[in-house]
């Protein structure tokens, strides 16, 4: 004798697999997910949660996008710095790093171009060179340098949105 399936029955399966299944192949990890492989998790989530959900490509455009406006941002205040100061070695080390902070910029644009052409082991490469630009402006000081506050966190803020950046293109190369 042959069973009778109700359609109802029938269309709540087919409602729980199409709900079900995209998220079992999602290209959208969790943030905790993305920043547990950061070495200061809590900054990670701060900057990460605004987009939470979003896939990682859009996750790396987001936080390339907020490098671009932090190195842009701290490059004008550093050419502000040269003409402000009097101090000779103040002087020195702010021009120093504003050449640091241009070659940055430009690193930055070929970070969001590798992204662009889905060339995430260029793109790691590429952000690994903004944090190398950003970490010699932070040790550029002369010996007994007091720097400024907003230099030292700038730097180090930039260094670990470089981190997030180089994370996300593990992950989309399939590291």
């Amino acid at each position: 004798m042959a069973r009778k399936y109700s359609p109802l029955a029938g269309s709540i399966i087919v409602v729980i697999f199409l709900c079900i299944a995209p998220c079992a192949y999602s290209n959208t990890p969790s943030v905790a997910e993305i920043c547990s492989k950061h070495n200061n998790p809590v900054f990670c989530e701060e900057i990460l949660k605004q987009k939470q959900g979003s896939d990682l490509s859009s996750l790396a455009a987001y936080v390339i996008e907020q490098i671009q406006i932090r190195v842009g941002s701290t490059k004008t205040a550093l050419d502000s710095m040269v003409h402000q100061t009097q101090e000779p070695r103040l002087v020195q080390h702010y021009t120093s790093c504003a050449q640091h902070y241009d070659d940055a910029l430009e690193g930055i644009k070929k970070t969001k171009q590798q992204l662009d052409n889905k060339d995430y082991f260029g793109m790691d490469v590429a952000a690994s060179a903004v944090m190398t630009d950003i970490d010699d402006c932070a040790s550029s000081e002369a010996p007994g340098y007091d720097p400024s506050v907003f230099l030292v966190k700038t730097n180090q803020d930039l260094e670990n949105l470089c981190v997030i950046v180089m994370i996300i293109a593990n992950r989309l190369s399939g590291n």
